[in-house]
């Protein structure tokens, strides 16, 4: 291990009062006096203390030290955010229950994935087994200590990376010229955002001419950080793409951290603006960079003329080839590497693979994430703890000469009580998981539906060179006959409602069951509900909530509340003319009454119950209604009811 590499030292505990105590002894053994440092945990005397879903907060942010007490829950996000802090020479100290009781360690994280009473984590095990095979990791807490004038002497020395440099002096010479496009990708930690805050500074932009844009502001903080003064707008996509095309003031479009917003709003994002500036992390937790250049690169020069790259390999706040950076990369399967051959001896065909069988066998689980983190621009380390630790979870893969080439997670759902479906349809429960059934329970008052089963496709994922092939459709009927053979009523999915998505899961024969109210701020649209009827009862409520939405949606658009039908509705027959309520209908109107059920369910049928009032009201026709408008059309629901 170099001197000025970063150290991991892991600590195993027998309790939170041993983890307590070895916290108190890291007080002496790093002088906080002069040194900056975190604590992820609860807070204890003498240090800075962070929850763990609060640590991105942190990004961009450079410290001596990071103490992470497991016992207070571990996500593996936060480790990697937490990695991403320290600067060279510092250390990060994980600290844990012993290796023999760690996975059966009920910390918040497993509770609120869902599991009770007696807690097992999958996740858990397979990080010991990684963490007892490192080479690269400290066991002892005495031999925890830092040398913080090193430290800050390091960070503060420097300036600029020849890499930085280049890249601001590439930013300038694009922008003097009348349009331009540049592409920076790194790894995590070679201050690709701060090049950028830089290059704006030393430009001669306004700041009304900028918009800067990425999934989360905080992936920006060291772009502000070193912009100083100028200070560009910030824009979550979605708004970005709005403002590019209402204002034409606009001439530069910064896009950061670009391989997790999603590729078909990245594609409308790229062709407005007369100067783009593109940065991603290609590898890190934010999203798989060679995905992003097989689906959104390769495009971009049919998009725009003269394109240029420019590669940031050298790190920022720590030392090439840095001990933490690659063991975190391990742990978490951040490393990219080539198609694994982690299924020889497989037949070519679908398999249905144990979750608990992966944990011995890392390298096919790794292969998996991987292809999973390649194709969507969400998956992140958190996933595949959710996965390997969600009561409900499977997974199929599609073998073909001993390659994985696709990948489907399904999530189970449904069984629900009618007590707690009941609850649900009221807005006083939602239980982890179970996304279709509340979704229709809430949503669309389908009360009944809450005891039904229910496979949700979570994610598909076919390797790039086998996609277009009938690859992902084969694999669907054949997850689709088991589904049967279990007798699980319907099959489901929910993603952004991109047209060119929508087309391959129509053509599979689901139907579009819902649009969502709200827009995603990094996808760009709302979410489609799709779903397939696996028995004769279950296309007769296919049937009903495909009626029933495109009879609200028709509403919407005759009312001015909507422009056009949504995808996947757009051919569907125009309903009759309602003139009667139904009892499911006078249900959700009743919920709507006491506060729960949604306006946008209950729309059209308060107009029905106004039909034939003296004193004919319209308040459920504000698109959004304010709570005085919301507590008066309740209040006359409730009379009518009555």
């Amino acid at each position: 291990m170099a001197i000025n590499d970063r150290k991991l030292v892991w600590l195993q505990c027998e309790s939170e009062v041993e983890a307590g105590q070895a916290i108190n002894q890291l007080k002496g053994q790093l002088p906080l006096n002069s040194m900056k440092g975190l604590l992820v945990g609860q807070s204890q005397e003498g240090f800075s203390s962070i929850r763990a879903d609060r640590l991105a907060t942190e990004l961009g942010q450079s410290i001596d030290y990071l103490i992470f007490n497991a016992f207070d829950g571990f996500t593996p996000n936060a480790l990697a955010q937490g990695a991403g802090l320290v600067r060279a020479p510092g250390v990060l100290v994980l600290i844990t229950p012993k290796a023999s009781v760690w996975p059966n360690y009920a910390d918040p994280f497993l509770q609120a994935l869902g599991q009770s009473e007696s807690y097992y984590s999958n996740y858990i095990q397979l990080l010991i087994n990684s963490l007892n095979h490192s080479s690269n990791i400290i066991c002892d807490i005495d031999a925890v200590e830092l040398n913080s004038t090193t430290s800050t002497q390091l960070s503060e020395s420097i300036a600029l990376t020849a890499d930085q440099q280049a890249v601001v002096d590439n930013l300038l010479d694009d922008w003097s010229l009348s349009t331009s496009t540049r592409v920076i990708t790194a790894d995590r930690g070679r201050g690709k955002s701060s090049a950028l805050g830089y290059a704006l500074k030393q430009s001669d932009w306004e700041s009304n001419q900028v918009i800067v844009t990425a999934p989360d502001k905080r992936a920006v903080y060291s772009l502000y950080q070193q912009s100083d003064e100028f200070q560009p707008r910030f824009l979550h996509p979605a708004e970005a793409l709005q403002e590019l095309r209402t204002n034409p003031d606009i001439r530069l479009l910064v896009i950061d951290e670009a391989a997790a917003i999603a590729t078909p709003l990245l594609d409308q994002l790229v062709e407005s603006a007369n100067h783009l500036a593109v940065s991603t992390t290609v590898n890190g937790y934010e999203g798989f960079g060679r995905g992003f250049s097989l689906r959104f690169l390769q495009r971009l020069g049919l998009q725009r003329e003269g394109v240029n790259y420019s590669q940031l390999a050298e790190p920022v706040r720590w030392s090439q080839g840095d001990q933490l950076e690659e063991t975190i990369n391990e742990l978490l399967f951040l490393t990219e590497g080539e198609p694994s051959k982690a299924f020889l001896g497989f037949d070519d065909g679908v398999y249905g693979l144990e979750l608990d069988g992966l944990v011995s066998h890392p390298d096919r689980l790794q292969a998996i994430y991987q292809l999973l983190h390649l194709a969507h621009y969400r998956t992140s380390p958190n996933d595949l703890r959710v996965l390997l630790d969600s009561p409900g979870q499977c997974l199929f893969v599609t073998v073909q000469a001993g390659e994985l080439v696709a990948v489907a997670w399904i999530s189970a759902e449904g069984e629900l009580s009618a007590e707690l479906s009941e609850a649900i349809a009221q807005g006083v429960r939602r239980p982890n998981g179970n996304l279709l059934p509340q979704t229709l329970i809430f949503s669309e008052g389908m009360v009944t539906l809450g005891t039904k089963r229910f496979w949700r496709i979570a994610r598909i994922a076919v390797a790039p060179d086998f996609r277009r092939s009938g690859i992902a459709a084969a694999m669907l009927r054949s997850i689709e006959a088991k589904a049967i053979a279990s007798q699980i009523d319907f099959m489901g999915a929910s993603f952004a409602g991109y047209q060119e998505v929508w087309q391959f899961w129509s053509a599979s024969g689901y139907r579009a069951i819902r649009m969502g109210d709200r827009i995603d701020p990094v996808a760009g649209e709302p979410a489609l509900l799709v779903m397939k009827a696996l028995n004769a009862n279950a296309k007769d409520d296919i049937q009903f909530l495909c009626e029933q939405a495109v009879s609200r949606y028709q509403f919407e658009i005759e009312r001015g509340l909507r422009s056009a039908m949504p995808v996947g509705f757009e051919s569907l027959p125009k309903p009759l003319e309602q003139r009667t309520l139904s009892s499911h209908q006078i249900e959700s109107l009743k919920r709507f009454a006491q506060g729960s059920a949604p306006l946008t369910l209950v729309r059209p049928w308060i107009e029905l119950l106004d039909k034939g009032c003296a004193h004919n009201e319209v308040g459920h026709l504000e698109l959004k209604p304010n709570k005085h408008q919301l507590k008066a059309l309740r209040n006359r629901v409730s009379q009518f009811i009555d």
